[in-house]
């Protein structure tokens, strides 16, 4: 991944560096913290899905909420303090006139591959789930293109471009634009999960505005 300033920011943040918490007092990384939750989000969906066969069911369920709005409130607090500690460094890399390139890369890669992405969604079992399968389209199939600096995007490019290596070996392409892409990711998955939207949310066209073609600004 490179050794930029902002890739070795989240790398810590994610596998080594302490966070403490304003809810719990425990110092971990990011990575412990989400499998915290995951763990107590598990929990308490076990306790709802089998209330009858504890001794005490309101009991147990009230026990694993607590847990669980500890656990969460606590990697929320996680998630906001690396992305507001990486922004600085985020927003300087937005002056250089490859932080553009980095998200029409991006966006034309993404395009490009919507196909292929859709073909392995379909195929998501439990054992390999949904995001496991798009963290890999992300890191494999995106990330080099992006590295490589590529705007427009052909078959040819896509099929010859390398897979992304691991074990700490920088992809071939700049350092800014892979570090630009790995903060911006950061940021976009964490947006649901910060806001806490609602799943099952659907929005709704108003009728007053179908069909209409008038221009928009959007700031």
């Amino acid at each position: 991944m490179g050794s930029h300033i902002l890739t070795a920011e989240i790398q810590e943040d994610f596998q080594y560096r302490s966070i403490s918490g304003l809810v719990l007092t425990n110092q971990q990384s990011l990575t412990q913290k989400i499998k915290a939750y995951s763990d107590a989000s598990a929990r308490l969906a076990d306790v709802k899905a089998h209330k009858r066969y504890h001794p005490n069911p309101f009991e147990e369920e009230k026990q694993a909420a607590h847990v669980y709005d500890a656990q969460f409130l606590d990697l929320l607090d996680a998630i906001h303090w690396t992305i507001e500690r990486g922004d600085e460094t985020l927003h300087d890399l937005a002056e250089n006139s490859e932080f553009r390139e980095v998200v029409a890369s991006h966006l034309t890669a993404v395009i490009d591959q919507q196909h292929e992405l859709n073909k392995q969604m379909a195929k998501a079992t439990r054992e390999n789930q949904k995001e496991s399968i798009l963290m890999k389209f992300y890191f494999n199939d995106i990330l080099p293109v992006v590295a490589k600096g590529l705007v427009e995007v052909s078959p040819t490019d896509l099929a010859s471009t390398p897979p992304a290596t691991g074990g700490g070996e920088a992809i071939p392409g700049s350092e800014e634009r892979t570090a630009s892409w790995l903060g911006l990711m950061f940021r976009m998955w964490s947006w649901l999960f910060l806001h806490d939207f609602n799943p099952k949310d659907r929005m709704i066209e108003r009728g007053e505005y179908m069909d209409n073609r008038h221009t928009v600004y959007i700031g």
